[in-house]
């Protein structure tokens, strides 16, 4: 077929396993992205590197590695976010990176951060370097377009980054990094709320940088502002890790 061809396929391939995502019928999704997954490789092997097709096959790995965390299959993740991270450094070198390029590498970079800050100490320290290279990716993007999503995106990674250095004492080099992630955090979730934009998960997000701020310094007292943010949270829309997340949070709000 054409290139015309497959992107038409392509289009219809994505909306098709998307559609499974948004229902949570997970396995179909990672089968549906499996099956674009094996054809953009096949075309790649029959007609060379293309960067637009290379790009595609590095975001269909991505969705399927989300399906596989689902799907409680970290190690299938994992290896899909190396595999992506690898697939869109290849392309790097073969064209311009365009923003929907850099936001895709700077995910996958978040995500397996995200499966690697629960692991071994070794697996944490990585977890570390590659946010970092997310929250770089971020600022320089939204040095040119700030956006919702950009700061929403920023904003979580920051979250994730204060987890991976873990516990960590005020005045410690640890603690003050630790102290300036979730500060830069906050910040974000302030200029979302200022703009009206924050969804129950971002609020989930910001309670919890409160309540970890608290725990760090008590004398800065969060836990009046962290349980204000929750109660504007529609429990009803909620999944039930987040539900379970919510009752966590409302109980070290209270303490």
């Amino acid at each position: 077929g054409k290139p015309n061809d497959l992107k038409l396929y392509e289009t219809i391939a994505t909306e098709n396993a998307g559609r499974y995502s948004r229902r949570s019928e997970h396995e179909s999704a990672f089968h549906a992205w499996t099956n674009l997954i094996d054809e953009l490789a096949r075309r790649l092997d029959v007609d060379g590197d293309r960067s637009d097709w290379m790009q595609s096959l590095a975001h269909a790995k991505i969705r399927r590695a989300e399906s596989a965390v689902h799907l409680g299959r970290a190690d299938d993740a994992a290896d899909d976010y190396r595999n992506a991270i690898a697939d869109l450094q290849r392309t790097w070198a073969l064209a311009d990176a365009d923003e929907f390029f850099r936001v895709n590498l700077a995910t996958a970079e978040n995500n397996l951060g995200r499966l690697w800050s629960k692991g071994d100490s070794l697996q944490r320290q990585k977890a570390i370097e590659l946010f970092s290279h997310s929250i770089a990716t971020y600022q320089q993007l939204l040095s040119e377009s700030a956006t919702p999503d950009l700061l929403r995106r920023l904003a979580q990674t920051h979250l994730a980054m204060s987890d991976a250095i873990g516990v960590a004492a005020s005045g410690t080099d640890q603690g003050n990094q630790k102290r300036e992630h979730l500060d830069n955090a906050n910040l974000a979730y302030e200029i979302l709320a200022d703009q009206d934009l924050l969804t129950d998960t971002d609020r989930l997000d910001w309670a919890t940088v409160q309540i970890a701020i608290d725990q760090m310094d008590p004398s800065v007292d969060n836990r009046s502002e962290a349980k204000e943010i929750l109660s504007r949270i529609d429990t009803e829309e909620l999944t039930d890790s987040q539900k379970k997340r919510f009752q966590d949070l409302e109980r070290n709000a209270s303490k």
